[in-house]
């Protein structure tokens, strides 16, 4: 499905944000990206969606171009990067994203049935007219998933979705995620480590240079060390968490 081989990508002609980053992702997998800030995991994310050119390697989506397959991939941006005092209602901000690519599209005579079918699907139908502004912030995150969602793509790019969540929320939303699966394939990226190490099949590393995993694999200290420049804890996940290892960056 999604092919990267040798990338790299700088902001200017001297520093490298990506230095040979290769990737393969399968139909139906669940990807975890992880890393510190600045690592490059935006910028992964924005090659990926075609807003970005690669300086060097290639990139295969569905066998062809990114561009050629922008269309069968629904993003969800991180929240803090969305601008929520634009005057739009919950059915627009919806309905947009059968434009996204080609602002000149005519509406289709299915569209509007899309359109309510999904907001159905995300429990917004009783907010379809009603200003993004004034939605709490489950409901503005249930919103531009429905967003994502409404043009049912094969593969979904998430990025930090659950930052403006409650507990109940977010266990609602990694519910939903999980059932996707393996009918989607799905890109996410969190710092929420408990979650990686549950539902992902594979967890890729990202700092500058990328390393992946197996889900539950474990990291070398080399590895950490490339992609750290930290101490790191391991912890077991369950009933109470425990510590089991320490990594001191060298």
């Amino acid at each position: 499905m999604l092919k990267i081989q040798d990338i790299c990508f700088g902001y200017d002609a001297n520093n490298l944000v990506l230095d040979r980053i290769n990737l393969d992702i399968e139909k139906g997998e669940f990807v975890a990206l992880i890393g510190p800030n600045g690592g490059g995991k935006s910028t992964l994310v924005k090659l990926l969606l075609g807003l970005l050119s690669a300086k060097s390697g290639s990139m295969q989506l569905f066998g062809g171009s990114i561009a050629d397959g922008r269309s069968r991939v629904g993003y969800l941006p991180q929240y803090a990067h969305l601008d929520f005092s634009y005057p739009i209602t919950v059915g627009e901000v919806v309905r947009a994203s059968l434009m996204a690519g080609n602002p000149w599209r005519k509406r289709q005579k299915n569209d509007q049935l899309k359109l309510q079918e999904t907001l159905e699907e995300f429990s917004l139908s009783p907010l379809q007219n009603r200003p993004l502004s004034d939605l709490s912030g489950g409901q503005r995150q249930r919103v531009f998933l429905a967003r994502a969602m409404i043009h049912d793509p094969e593969l979904l790019i998430l990025d930090e979705p659950t930052t403006a969540l409650d507990a109940k929320s977010e266990n609602h939303f990694y519910h939903w995620l999980q059932g996707l699966v393996p009918q989607k394939t799905v890109i996410l990226v969190s710092h929420d480590l408990s979650v990686v190490s549950r539902i992902a099949t594979k967890v890729c590393c990202l700092n500058k240079t990328l390393v992946t995993h197996a889900s539950g694999e474990s990291f070398s200290p080399n590895e950490l060390d490339e992609i750290y420049p930290c101490a790191v804890e391991f912890f077991a996940h369950g009933h109470p968490h425990r510590v089991v290892g320490h990594h001191h960056h060298g």
